[in-house]
This record gives C-alpha cells, structure tokens and sequence, in this order.
C-alpha cells in the first residue's frame, strides 16, 4: 500500500505560508503601532461639566493620563480620566455639529519599514473621545486615506498643536481639526457619510522657505482668526529656523482652497528672531475691532566671536493688518539673558471689557505672569506696550503652559496654567500642578488650585469655551 504524502504536504504548506507571513509583515508599507502611544480602552463615558471644563494631559513614563476638570461651585473636580494614554496636544469642540463635545488627542509612533530597525520614519495619529460614548470614538492615521502626514525628522523636532475651530462655511456649523506638526499644516473635517475624519486641506510649509529639505525648521505654533478682515477665517502659523544657526522665523498666513487639497498660501512674512511654542494667538487688545496677532519669541547670540556664551532676549511681537498690509511691533520683555527663554503666550477677555482684550504672558524662568492691557485711554501701537500686571506664581511650581477660558461659565475668561509641582516628601517628587485665575474687583487673584500627589507633569492644556 502507498503512503500517505499529506502530513508532509501539510507540513511545507504550513511553512510556506509562515515566510509569507514573515515577509509580508516586515517588508510592507503598512506601518505598526509597535506599542508606543496606544491607548488603552476607556471604561467609562466620557463625562463633561455643564459649567465650564478644562483638559489636561500627562507625558510622564511612569503616569501617562487624559484628565477632564469639571467646574463645581468654587472648586474644579476630576470628573473623567483616561489612563496609559500618550498625547502630545488635546483640544476639546464640537467637531460634528451635534452640540456635544469631543476631545481631540494627537501624537505620533515610530513605523518601520522593512528589515531591521534602522529605516522607519514617524506617523502621526489622532483619537477622538465623545462626550457621553465609552472608549475612543474615531482614530485616524496620517498615513491612510490619502492623509499623508508623516514626519521623517528626527523624534525631538517633532511637535504638535491642535486648533478647532469652525472654518468651512460649505460643512455646516462644526469644528474643522487644524492640526501643526514641525513641518505641516492640516484641516481635517468629520465626515458624516463615512463617519470618520476626513483631510481636506494640508501644505508642508517648510517647503515654502527652505531650498534643502533637510535643513532643520520647526513650525511652533498655530492659531486661527480673522487677521485682515474679510470675514474668512484665516489659518495662522510661524516657525523658524532650527535655533543655533540663525535667527530667521516665518509667519505664514493661509486659507482653505477654493479647489483642490493644498491650503493656499495668503501671505509669507520673515523675521529676525525665534518663536516660542504654542503662543501664537490672536486678539484685538486695542479695541478697534480687527484682531491682532500675538507672540512671544527670542534673539539669540554669542557675547564676541570668541565666545561660547549665549544670550537670549525675549520679545512679544505684535502683527497687525493695515492699508500697507501686515506690520510688525517689536517690544523687548527680558533683554541679554543666559537661560533658554520659557515664555507661552495666550490673548483673550479677562477684565470683562467685551471690545478688548488682554495679553497673559508665562514668563516661565521667573516663574511669574505678565499680563498687559491697553486701558485708560492707552492705544496701540501708538503707546507701545504698557506696563504689566505681575503676577507671582507658586514658587513650588514649574509651569508648562497657559491657556485663557471661560471655565466657569461666567462670560469672562480665566487663566488656566498647569505644569509639575515638587513635593517636599517624598523629596524632590514632582506631581501635577493645576491653578486657575481671575480678574475680580480690580485684582487678579488665585481662584483655585490643586496639586495631585500621585500625577505626573502636566503638559498641555485645553479648554471647552472661550470669550
């Protein structure tokens, strides 16, 4: 009697569909997550308060979170949390036009492609959370859908922003996500007929202004507003030169294409100096109606030719759109310092004037808040920049970022700052640091502030509404 061959058969079958495997998986463009930033599921609904919200997220390796601070009488409380989650930028909106909110995470994950773990590149992700629904709502890759994001700069040029805000007139009334990476610029928008986030527009602004690709730039911030008047909204953003070559920085002014998918490219202005992160916003602080753009940057130099000692003088600059087009002011803050200037920036209504707004400015290596206002008949820019409101912070606190909102719900804007605070037992333990401020009979004055023992570093924020 003849054997059977079809164990053996079985056998080489098996074997050839394993190197297939094999090969398919470590030769495919198809990136993998390979763990870094992958949330775990989220158990509860995603809970928000009916007076005023505020977001924070949490970088530590060792206490990764996405928190919701919920406004409770005199008090903010924790009202939801996501765990083990890796965001570099939150922003909190209404992205489907259903009038309830939706938090938006970004970040990225290392990808490789092919053998080996020398040749991979950086893939940007966003996740979705919706008020009152478990888990993550939508994710979406910058590589799928034709969303072609991805970073190929080294991890630490890699930076993230997000603004929402309702751009597209023609999508109804929602939120389009803008999102800054260190090179690109892109909307998305929900699309209700596939149910997932939908690019719309993108440019790679670095291409604007470098001849060689791979000169180091890094876009440092965006916002969104009106800036010359024309009732459309305009997409703002700056960058500059990797700092320690030369100082030369970029405003781009864009919009969303009247056609096709690249964001139109409006107005390119260069200046001499660095921009700081995430403090690029815009506000009308003279009370004439049209908004102003608003930032924090730097100059930087060596004391002689000789020298290895660096200076850094720290400016606000101020754009505003004329008959001759954008002008800029420059005013010194901290002239000829020795450290790395640490100075966010965010605009808005704090002393309940509706027609102007004020400045708040984190001046981070004094651990203090500057906060201008042109008021008592001050104009701009014929006075140039008033003298500040100084506001001494916590001196047990390290203060990552700032942002202005109404997260109480009162029609006037807070100051919300958060960042590390360190323990004095056990020693040198840092948790997190949430504190919020207001302007109330004449004063600025601390309203709340919390400290979470067993947190980490706080290292961005976002709030659900501003004025």
């Amino acid at each position: 009697m003849k054997k059977s061959k079809l164990p053996v058969s079985w056998f080489k079958l098996g074997t050839i569909c394993f190197l297939l495997l094999f090969l398919a998986i470590t030769t495919s463009s198809i990136p993998s997550l390979q763990g870094k930033g992958k949330p775990k599921p989220v158990s509860t609904p995603l809970i928000l308060s009916d007076s005023g919200n505020i977001v924070t997220c949490s970088l530590s390796r060792s206490n990764r979170q996405l928190k919701v601070w919920g406004h409770y009488g005199e008090v903010y409380e924790n009202v939801w949390t996501a765990d083990d989650v890796y965001y570099g930028a939150v922003a909190i909106g209404d992205i489907d036009g259903d009038s309830l909110k939706e938090i938006v995470g970004i970040n990225f994950c290392k990808i490789y492609l092919g053998k080996g773990r020398s040749n991979y590149k950086y893939k940007v992700y966003l996740n979705v959370y919706k008020e009152g629904q478990e888990g993550i709502w939508i994710t979406t890759y910058s590589d799928r859908d034709d969303n072609n994001i991805i970073e190929e700069a080294p991890l630490y040029y890699i930076d993230f922003e997000i603004a929402l805000d309702d751009l597209n007139e023609k999508s109804g009334n929602k939120d389009e996500i803008i999102l800054r990476t260190s090179r690109y610029l892109a909307v998305y928008e929900y699309d209700h007929e596939l149910g997932k986030l939908k690019k719309i527009a993108s440019r790679q602004l670095s291409a604007d202004v470098l001849s060689n690709e791979n000169e180091p730039f890094w876009l440092r911030s965006v916002t969104v507003g009106d800036i010359d008047g024309d009732t459309v909204k305009d997409i703002l953003a700056v960058g500059n030169i990797l700092p320690g070559t030369e100082n030369r920085g970029y405003l781009f002014i864009c919009n969303l294409p009247a056609s096709g998918s690249e964001l139109d490219l409006s107005s390119l202005i260069e200046v001499p100096y660095n921009f700081a992160d995430n403090s690029l916003r815009a506000g009308n602080i003279d009370g004439d109606n049209q908004l102003e753009l608003c930032t924090t940057a730097f100059f930087q130099e060596y004391d002689d030719a000789s020298s290895t000692t660096k200076y850094y003088s720290s400016y606000i600059l101020i754009f505003d759109y004329t008959t001759n087009g954008v002008e800029m002011y420059d005013y010194v803050l901290v002239p000829n310092d020795t450290s790395w200037p640490w100075n966010h920036l965010d605009v808005g209504n704090l002393e309940g004037d509706p027609s102007q707004d004020e400045i708040a400015v984190l001046m981070g290596n004094l651990n203090q808040l500057w906060i201008y206002s042109w008021e008592d008949g001050l104009s701009f820019p014929a006075d140039g920049l008033p003298t500040p409101t100084i506001i001494d912070l916590n001196p047990s606190a390290g203060i990552s970022d700032i942002v202005l909102g109404d997260t109480n719900y009162d029609e006037i804007n807070e100051i919300n700052i958060a960042g590390t605070y360190k323990l004095i037992k056990p020693p040198n333990k840092r948790s997190s640091y949430l504190a919020v401020y207001k302007y109330y009979n004449g004063t600025y004055q601390l309203l709340w502030d919390t400290v979470d023992a067993d947190g980490s570093e706080i290292t961005c924020l976002a709030v659900d509404k501003k004025i």
